[in-house]
């Protein structure tokens, strides 16, 4: 019951990672479309090629059990087309995601540094200056010079013109207010300065409350910290969005096969376990006895140390020997199972398989028993 529970989780976790990478080559592809038919259109083509890409592997292993190697080469070249361009349209889906959540991030601290820069130059510029008076005060000084009389012929404003002529008489006045011009004219840019220095800290303390004093991207600092230099801070946006990429792309490939074999080894006839009870003869399923793969070996098959036979043909004759003698045929697996079993212990390694081929034994069409298997105690 156990396996069963572990097994439904781990098809429900697939689903999850089959619906997110069909989510990101659904939406990469539909990036590509110049209209809404279009990106419907790529979007559709997209799930699919993820579909073949998660469920060819699954086509593919029944394919090699039956020995259509043919049809492997075929759908194998399907699948690969299928999984390189879903691990594309993923990286290229994860990678545009990640650059505008990190750019959004860069931009703001970016704005931060050059506030923060500008606020130095301000500050070393009012450093810089020696004016202490205000603009105001120097504009009622100036105003005041101006007004001052001249030998009761009027005031220096009034005779040059607020000093824009030469006149004898108020050329040394004119001189003074030129200086207290020039002074003005510092004062007015010192105020700018204060102006523009106070507009800056409160835009400085705006961005470093929305996190523009914070790293851009802290993860990429802290794992580039972690690697001891070996992945430059940089590299680290891409390696996250590669092995994002392949987790959910090889999970999404691979988890039918692996679940698969799971579940398989898990199942033989009547629910036991060949793991559990390796006797396998005499038991019932639905009132017929298990074909016993030891009897069929003892009379089935013949010695052969040149030849070798693949392991579906012996998957057949056996099943056919167990309709012919009226038994319940294993399912595969166990039945390779048994077989391993048998040959390691019984036959003492004279006969062994080789992936999907058996050495040393050829399959009879009559029934006797040449093999020399000792009987069992």
């Amino acid at each position: 019951m156990g396996w069963r529970i572990a097994a439904g989780f781990g098809w429900c976790l697939w689903l999850l990672a089959i619906a997110a990478s069909g989510a990101m080559n659904a939406f990469a592809g539909y990036g590509l479309g110049r209209s809404v038919v279009e990106g419907l259109v790529l979007a559709s083509l997209s799930v699919a090629a993820d579909g073949w890409k998660a469920m060819a592997p699954l086509y593919i292993s029944m394919l090699v059990r039956r020995g259509s190697f043919g049809t492997v080469l075929f759908s194998s070249m399907i699948w690969l087309a299928c999984f390189v361009y879903a691990v594309g349209s993923a990286i290229g889906f994860a990678g545009l995601n990640r650059a505008v959540t990190t750019g959004g991030r860069d931009s703001l601290r970016a704005a931060y540094t050059n506030t923060m820069n500008e606020m130095g130059e301000v500050r070393a510029q009012r450093a810089q200056s020696s004016e202490q008076r205000s603009s105001s005060e120097l504009e009622e000084t100036i105003k005041a010079a101006l007004l001052t009389p001249v030998g009761g012929r009027g005031t220096v404003g009034s005779i040059s013109d607020d000093c824009a002529q030469d006149n004898s008489r108020t050329r040394d006045a004119c001189v003074a207010i030129a200086r207290l011009r020039i002074t003005l004219a510092r004062a007015n840019d010192v105020d700018r300065m204060r102006q523009r220095f106070a507009e800056l800290e409160a835009e400085s303390q705006r961005l470093s409350k929305a996190g523009g004093n914070a790293a851009g991207d802290p993860q990429e600092q802290l794992i580039a910290k972690l690697s001891g230099g070996w992945v430059k801070v940089g590299d680290v946006g891409l390696l996250l969005v590669l092995t994002l990429v392949a987790m959910v792309e090889l999970i999404s490939a691979f988890g039918p096969v692996v679940l698969g074999e799971f579940v398989r080894g898990h199942r033989e006839p009547n629910g036991s376990s060949p793991i559990r009870d390796q006797n396998l003869g005499g038991r019932q399923v639905e009132g017929q006895l298990v074909g016993d793969v030891y009897e069929f070996l003892a009379k089935c098959v013949q010695p052969a140390p040149d030849e070798s036979i693949a392991v579906n043909t012996l998957v057949k004759r056996y099943t056919v020997w167990c309709q012919d003698t009226g038994h319940a045929a294993l399912g595969e697996h166990v039945f390779v199972s048994e077989f391993d079993r048998i040959c390691s212990s019984d036959l003492e390694g004279r006969v062994k398989r080789l992936g999907f081929r058996v050495k040393g034994l050829r399959v009879l069409d009559s029934a006797y028993a040449p093999l020399s298997i000792p009987p069992r105690s």
